[in-house]
């Protein structure tokens, strides 16, 4: 039963009259108190995430030559030490 009497005003359904809210997720009390900042702003002289000019100093990395003369395999690697081994590791005190 409507007891609203202007048809501008639609009645309200069941869903609405128990407290359902229809139009979910609807807003936000963060997007209903949210103010966009000023688009008129000044803004600073820097580029924000600039693009790399290479033009003038080249590739760094590819300007330096890196001449290895023996690997790190070559250098690290320790050969099998007789003398070092164990021999009756299970009679280790």
């Amino acid at each position: 039963m409507c007891l609203v009497r202007n048809p501008c005003i639609r009645p309200l359904s069941i869903e609405e009259q128990c407290g359902i809210n229809l139009t979910y997720p609807g807003t936000t009390e963060y997007t209903d108190r949210y103010v966009a900042p000023p688009r008129d702003k000044p803004t600073s002289d820097f580029i924000i995430n600039p693009v790399a000019d290479y033009r003038i100093d080249g590739r760094p990395m590819a300007r330096q030559r890196f001449m290895c003369t023996e690997t790190e395999y070559e250098v690290r690697y320790e050969w099998p030490d007789g003398e070092r081994l164990m021999k009756f590791p299970w009679l280790r005190k």
